[in-house]
């Protein structure tokens, strides 16, 4: 038998759980979002139909670190305190697995990873068709995105939390 414990939620957590459920809702592309406060990351999974080779699991790997790095010198940001890029392969599936730290983590970073997986792995690229927005509700997204992302670096939480897509819907767990 399963129990489950009712706990009143502090402000960072319904904080970070909004800034997880918007990402999830802005990007059908992510499966799921785990975050580690005690590391001060957050690993993004992705899921990609077959197993894909190896080599261009690596090419983009490191497209990304160098699109990620030149984009953040550009801003004039430090480099990223971690930036893992891991694949795993399970039942004619592969799933891409970015771990990123949340002290340095700007909101395009998630848009130029999703972009570049769809540019690589076109029409394998796993994704919730159900999230459909117009432009001005991207931008507000974005925008609440980013201010979401500004808090979450801003206080150091507590509790694990991980957030995940199932049938359509948003479902956040703290631990």
């Amino acid at each position: 038998m399963i129990t489950s414990k009712k706990t009143a939620l502090t402000e960072d957590e319904k904080d970070s759980i909004g800034l997880l459920t918007s990402l999830l809702v802005r990007y059908p592309e992510l499966c799921s979002i785990n975050y580690y406060p005690y590391e001060n990351s957050m690993k993004m999974v992705f899921i990609l139909k077959g197993n894909i080779q190896e080599s261009a699991l690596n090419e983009y790997r490191d497209e990304l670190d160098l699109c990620i790095r030149t984009y953040l010198y550009f801003e004039k940001k430090d480099c990223p305190q971690q930036l893992e890029i891991n694949f795993e392969y399970e039942s004619n599936l592969t799933k891409l697995v970015i771990t990123r730290d949340t002290g340095s983590l700007m909101p395009k970073e998630i848009f130029l990873m999703i972009s570049l997986l769809n540019t690589r792995f076109t029409n394998l690229l796993i994704c919730d068709e159900g999230s459909v927005f117009v432009e001005e509700e991207l931008l507000l997204q974005d925008d609440y995105i980013k201010c979401m992302l500004d808090t979450l670096q801003a206080r150091k939480l507590k509790n694990k939390i991980i957030a995940l897509r199932e049938g359509g819907r948003v479902f956040v767990f703290k631990q």
